[in-house]
């Protein structure tokens, strides 16, 4: 895949970030974690905050044929469906702590997750709050490789998965390489013989005796 020749590419730029400022988060309101301009890959991210546990995240993609499509999960959503230790295809709990409120979730897909955006058409990680009570975000952190120059990547792309084209010497047909001036030789002799049999007084017997097997 594309992300494994990234070491031979232009045209791209590490995206990764970590914040350890604390943000307090109002009821009901959403606070952007990452806005993203570019094309790229989600190698992995995490959040952590103290707070309900019905606090959502969302990663809100957008999709080229659809339109802004958005994968969102809580802590209690996590909980209920058992997703408490490192999962290769889905956010998890890497952290939490019931008593305390205090809870971290994680995303580190088995493959990067690639995912499109623009400068007009953002994608966008939120951490919000649930209506009832506010959270305090402790932290995030992303590993993110956006596009950031679409054309000189592409460039980049076609110079080295274009095939090597070995240069093909050009072979002129002729008699010898066709196999033909051995075939030519013989018919000439096969027409002497028998232009000569026919010019004999009975050309027909000749010609029996030569070919034994053929009737009249």
């Amino acid at each position: 895949m594309l992300y494994q020749l990234l070491p031979l590419l232009d045209g791209w730029k590490d995206l990764s970030k970590k914040s350890i400022t604390s943000v307090d988060i109002k009821a009901g309101n959403s606070y952007k974690l990452s806005e993203i301009s570019s094309p790229g890959w989600i190698l992995g991210l995490f959040v952590r905050y103290i707070g309900s546990p019905d606090a959502t995240l969302a990663m809100e993609l957008y999709d080229p044929f659809e339109g802004y499509r958005k994968i969102t999960t809580s802590v209690s959503e996590l909980l209920e469906l058992g997703l408490d230790m490192p999962n290769p295809s889905s956010m998890y709990l890497a952290y939490y702590d019931l008593d305390e409120d205090h809870y971290c979730i994680a995303f580190t897909p088995a493959s990067p997750m690639p995912f499109y955006a623009t400068r007009t058409r953002t994608s966008r990680i939120t951490l919000t709050a649930p209506e009832d009570s506010d959270i305090k975000l402790k932290q995030y952190g992303q590993s993110v490789i956006g596009i950031v120059d679409l054309d000189r990547f592409i460039d980049s792309v076609k110079r080295v998965l274009a095939p090597a084209i070995p240069e093909i010497e050009k072979i002129t047909a002729t008699r010898e390489i066709a196999g033909l001036e051995e075939l030519t030789e013989e018919l000439r002799k096969l027409r002497s013989l028998a232009e000569e049999l026919v010019k004999r007084p009975r050309p027909m017997e000749e010609i029996l005796r030569l070919l034994p097997g053929v009737g009249r």
